[in-house]
Order: structure tokens, then C-alpha cells, then sequence
């Protein structure tokens, strides 16, 4: 150790002949050499280092941060002009900056006399930057951002505007690291996007149902109990859990969901959906699929559902895990399947902590995408292990398999039901097909050249399998001109298919 610590010492001293030369030198990589000895022995005495780096300090440029202000300004610059402040780098860049810092060095150094050629050249950006920006317009480039903001996305989604104008600002501010925080120009520019953002948030004022909400804005939030929206209960809210807890999730807008879906196309069932998206911490995608007719033909990936009765909200609430399967009868209605899918995949994973990425798109009717998402942890661990979620998810699957009900009919047509029957029966499949529901009123009928070539309709045929399950799918049948009238309906097409409990048959 000692051996170490003289080669810091070493090392300072050759940094304290190379500053007192005008030159500038970064000295952080000895500091945490410094730092590593006294982690290992406290009592170790590094009195004589520490003075040389307090002394050092007390009148050197912090170096990484002249590094950033000078290569932005020489090099940046030169390159792309003032657009290197619309740069996201360049965010990450002035957090590096600590101009008043410089500032007071450079000061101090004209006071006694010491400006050396470096210092005069940092002096020199320093001052001649403000003008600069202002020469070069920076205040025309962010207003010209800030209308491309407010036309992109509008009065039709004042979140989006919000959103992206905080963005803005956020550059806009960085540029405070470079001119200092008395800069007019700057200034100016922030007062425009505070005023877009002013009115945006006022637009959503409307939609806004508490303090929660607001600050919730566009984001997904996961907790153990369903929110009470309104009166959230903030211990309820969480980002780790353990096997067998519950997770329900929140996702609130800044307009009603009816301005959201103006252009959604809603199912018949009066739905639709996001479709929902799982990664795993490594990036891949974090699968989970319910084995083909295992519940029904929907029961392929993950939705958010949105119903039409909901559009009045301005947020949605859903379902990742339940409590009880009991929750989900009303999912079942809609064919949401999620909490299924999802505890299949879970499954499928280790039994140790796992860090999880959800994530889903909204395209309004405006045409902007906007991507929401959020990261959780499951900790497979703790509670009741990965092998629940195997024996549970069979628990949910037998509630849908009960909550899942027959579809009513379009018309009772007795004897059009009986020819699908006897001509689903004659093909020789293992089902036994037992009933059919016409799915529509009539029949649609087709022409070619003016004269009716086929006329088509939809059933949902009710069979019953030889392993003891039952189930409807629905089929298209189609019928043509005899002459004399036309033919029996004959099978067409094949669409979805629905398990239900045998015992809701009639027949």
C-alpha cells in the first residue's frame, strides 16, 4: 500500500508542475486511486495527498467539464452549426459544465495576474458565446422546434404537446450551462415553451381527476390493489413483487378515451385493444401462449381491452395478474386472455428476481404514435415460487372455460340449422356437432354480371369432442343457384373457435 501511495503522491506532484506551467491536466483517475486506499485502510495516513488535491482544485478548471464546454463549442458548432443544441447528447454534455465554477476561476486568476494562455483562450469562448447564439438565431431555431411541436401533434392530444415541450425545454435549459442562468436569450425561449405548456396542461384540466393523475401523466402505473381513481392509495403502489402477489395497472391520458380512439375499430363485443408487449432484461421478448383451443382461438398474446361503455374516462385500469379468477368474468366476455398468457411466461423463468419491461403503442387519429411503457420486478424467489404460476394459470383457464357463454342468435331458422348440422357431421370430423346458431339476420347474396352466383352466411356450430370437452366455432357456409332455387349450404370458411362447459348445451 505504501508503494502505491507513493506513485499518487508521485503523480500529483508532476500534475501541480504541469498547471503551474499554464497547462491543464485531469487528475480524477489518481483521486480514485487515493480513494481506493483509504477504503481499505482508513487509519492509513494520506494527509499529504489530500493537501496536494485541495490545493490543486482550489484553483484548476474542472477538466472534464472545460473538455465539454470547449468541444461543443469548437467542434459541434463547426460541424452542424446551432442544431447541436436540438442534439440529445448535448444534455448529457452540460450536466458536465459547471460554468460558474470556470467563471470563478478565471476571475481569480485576473485578479492576481496569473492568465495564462489557456485561461485567456476559455475566457475568451466564454465571452464571445452568448453573441454567438444570439447572431446565429437560436431563439428562431427552438421557436421553429417548438411550432413543429405544437402542429405535429396539436390541440387533438394535448399530452402528446406536453410531452414533447418538456423535451424541448430540456434542451433549451442546457444552454444555460454554456451562457450562464442571466441569459435574455435563453430566458425568452423558455418563457415560449412554458406558454405552450401552460395551455396544453389547461386543455387536459378537464380530463384531470387529481393531483395523482397529473403527475401520473402518461405513465403506467402497476400496483398490489385495483387504484381508486381519484383518491389513490400511494402504499398500494409498487415496482418489486413476489410470487402469488396480484399486479393490476393504471394508465392515465391527458384527454377522455374517446377523443383518444376517435378512428378505433371496435369489435362487436364493443372493444379494442392495446396490444401489450413483454421484455425480459436482456431485451428479448418475454413470450407466453395458451396451447391452440385451449380456451379459444383468440388466446395468442397480451391485450389492454378498452371498452366503448369506458370512453368517458380519461385512463385505463386492467388486469395483469388476479387476485381471485373470480376478477376475470368480465375479460372472458371480451376474450382478454392476458393474465393466462402472462403467467404462462412467467413459468418460464428461473426461480430468482427478474427484471421485467412492459410496453404498448397508441396511434391517434392525428397519426402520432406514442409509446408507453414501464419496468417491474417479479421475484420468483419469494412467495410461492415459478411452479405456482404453472398450476394457477389452469385455475384461470377452467374460469373462463365456465364464465365463456353461447352467442345469441342472428335468426332461428330450424331447418337451415339442421342442413349445417347433418352437413358439418357428414365430413367425418372427430367433433360432434350438436346445434347452430346463425350468426346473422340473411344471407348475403353475390352477383357477377347481374345475375346471383352464391349467397354466403355465418353459424356457430356447437359440438361436443370425444376427450369430453365442448366447444363453437364459427363457419361460413355458402349456397348456389340450382335452377329450380338453391342448395343446401355447404362449408365455406372456418373463424374462431370458443370452449364453454358442456353442460350449457342444450341439446
Amino acid at each position: 500500500m505504501e508503494r502505491d501511495y507513493q506513485r499518487i503522491l508521485k503523480t500529483l506532484n508532476k500534475a501541480v508542475q504541469i498547471k503551474n506551467n499554464g497547462g491543464v491536466i485531469d487528475i480524477d483517475r489518481v483521486v480514485t486511486k487515493l480513494k481506493k486506499i483509504k477504503t481499505k485502510d482508513s487509519s492509513f495516513d494520506t494527509s499529504e495527498a489530500d493537501k496536494i488535491v485541495a490545493s490543486f482544485n482550489a484553483n484548476t478548471f474542472d477538466y472534464e467539464s472545460w473538455r465539454k464546454l470547449s468541444s461543443t463549442i469548437s467542434t459541434y458548432s463547426k460541424d452542424r452549426g446551432l442544431n447541436v443544441f436540438l442534439d440529445d447528447r448535448l444534455l448529457k454534455d452540460a450536466k458536465k459544465i459547471n460554468l460558474k465554477e470556470i467563471q470563478s476561476i478565471l476571475e481569480k486568476k485576473k485578479n492576481e495576474g496569473e492568465l495564462d494562455f489557456q485561461s485567456k483562450t476559455i475566457d475568451k469562448v466564454i465571452s464571445e458565446f452568448p453573441e454567438y447564439l444570439k447572431s446565429g438565431g437560436i431563439f428562431d431555431l427552438f421557436m421553429t422546434q417548438l411550432d413543429q411541436t405544437v402542429a405535429r401533434s396539436g390541440s387533438s392530444n394535448p399530452m402528446v404537446t406536453t410531452k414533447k415541450a418538456k423535451k424541448l425545454k430540456q434542451r433549451a435549459e442546457a444552454l444555460y450551462a454554456f451562457v450562464g442562468l442571466d441569459n435574455t436569450d435563453v430566458k425568452a425561449i423558455i418563457k415560449a415553451i412554458d406558454k405552450v405548456i401552460d395551455s396544453s396542461q389547461s386543455e387536459m384540466s378537464s380530463a384531470i381527476t387529481g393531483a395523482f393523475h397529473k403527475e401520473n401523466l402518461g405513465k403506467v402505473v402497476l400496483s398490489s390493489k385495483p387504484l381508486k381513481i381519484g383518491s389513490e392509495n400511494i402504499s398500494d403502489i409498487k415496482r418489486v413483487f413476489k410470487t402469488g402477489e396480484p399486479i393490476y395497472g393504471t394508465v392515465y391520458f391527458g384527454r377522455t378515451l374517446k377523443d383518444l380512439f376517435k378512428t378505433a375499430n371496435f369489435t362487436k363485443n364493443g372493444v379494442t385493444n392495446f396490444n401489450l408487449r413483454f421484455f425480459k432484461e436482456n431485451g428479448y421478448p418475454l413470450l407466453g401462449q395458451a396451447e391452440k383451443w385451449e380456451i379459444d382461438s383468440y388466446a395468442f398474446h397480451d391485450d389492454i381491452t378498452v371498452h366503448r361503455n369506458n370512453l368517458g374516462q380519461s385512463y385505463i385500469q386492467f388486469i395483469l395478474l388476479p387476485k381471485s379468477p373470480s376478477e376475470l368474468t368480465q375479460y372472458a366476455k371480451v376474450h382478454n386472455y392476458t393474465p393466462v398468457i402472462f403467467m404462462r411466461a412467467l413459468a418460464s423463468l428461473p426461480a430468482r428476481e427478474v427484471k421485467l419491461k412492459m410496453k404498448f403503442d397508441h396511434v391517434d387519429y392525428s397519426g402520432f404514435n406514442q409509446e408507453f411503457e414501464t419496468e417491474f420486478k417479479i421475484d420468483l424467489s419469494q412467495g410461492k415460487g415459478p411452479d405456482f404460476y404453472e398450476k394457477e394459470q389452469n385455475k384461470l383457464i377452467d374460469k373462463y372455460i365456465e364464465d365463456n357463454e353461447l352467442p345469441s342468435a342472428g335468426i332461428n331458422n330450424t331447418s337451415l340449422e339442421q342442413q349445417m348440422m347433418a352437413h358439418m357431421n357428414s365430413k367425418g370430423w372427430q367433433e360432434t356437432f350438436v346445434d347452430a346458431i346463425i350468426e346473422q339476420r340473411d344471407w348475403t347474396i353475390e352477383y357477377e354480371l347481374g345475375k346471383p352466383v352464391r349467397k354466403i352466411i355465418n353459424a356457430f356450430m356447437v359440438a361436443k369432442h370425444p376427450d369430453g370437452y365442448c366447444f363453437y366455432h364459427n363457419y361460413g357456409f355458402e349456397s348456389r343457384p340450382t335452377g329450380s332455387g338453391w342448395s343446401s349450404p355447404q362449408y365455406r370458411s372456418s373463424g374462431s373457435r370458443t370452449r364453454i362447459l358442456c353442460s350449457k348445451i342444450k341439446h
